[in-house]
């Protein structure tokens, strides 16, 4: 009977595995990293910790804004504060001319609107504003600068749908009501997108890991 040596086929996987572990290991390092909160903070007041990621989902380009007088930008934050999750939208507005600052300075938002995300597929993800911050202020260089903050919280029984859309589904567009009717439509590029779906992502993994998702 004839005897097979298996041992340097074993050999050779073993070797396979541990390479292969060895390189894998600093792209999970590097994911770890990258996955880390943009923003971490324990208010020892309150003893209540803040975390949250967040991008760029819409800036007025630098060819665009020198030949306006204004420039916007749409800013996207998702993050747990205590046992509260969120989901923060921030528009500033830059004015040149004072006269259209004054028009742009009713740029306010409301608890009780909304604001939409649509996607490259699918239906459309509705949250209604549960707290607003609105600022207008002039900067040195005399540019009037509107600064309109509105959150969103999410609820527990929520957290899965929003989860299974915002990892899965690159956001496309979104519309944003304000107050005395004004709404803004923003279409959103696919590298912004794509970074809100990383952001989204890190954030339910962070959940998950410190069990308050399953």
């Amino acid at each position: 009977k004839e005897i097979v040596n298996h041992k340097p086929f074993i050999m050779k996987r073993k070797i396979i595995i541990y390479c292969t572990i060895f390189f894998l290991l600093p792209t999970a390092n590097l994911y770890a990293q990258k996955c880390k909160p943009d923003f971490s903070h324990m208010d020892k007041l309150e003893n209540k910790q803040l975390d949250y990621w967040f991008c760029n989902l819409y800036e007025t380009s630098l060819i665009a804004s020198s030949l306006s007088t204004s420039s916007v930008g749409i800013y996207f934050r998702i993050g747990r504060m205590d046992t509260s999750n969120f989901i923060t939208l921030t528009l500033i507005n830059e004015q040149q001319s004072a006269t259209n600052s004054l028009l742009e300075s009713s740029m306010k938002g409301a608890k009780g609107n909304e604001f939409i995300f649509g996607f490259n597929e699918g239906d459309p993800l509705k949250f209604v504003v549960s707290d607003a911050t609105n600022e207008t202020k002039v900067l040195s260089s005399g540019i009037i600068e509107t600064t309109v903050t509105i959150t969103s919280n999410i609820r527990t029984e929520d957290l899965d749908k929003v989860k299974d859309v915002l990892t899965s589904k690159i956001l496309d567009v979104i519309r944003i009501k304000l107050e005395n009717g004004l709404v803004i439509t923003q279409n959103i590029k696919e590298k912004y997108g794509n970074k809100m779906k990383d952001k989204s992502t890190c954030f339910f993994n962070f959940l998950t890991e410190k069990g308050a998702l399953k």
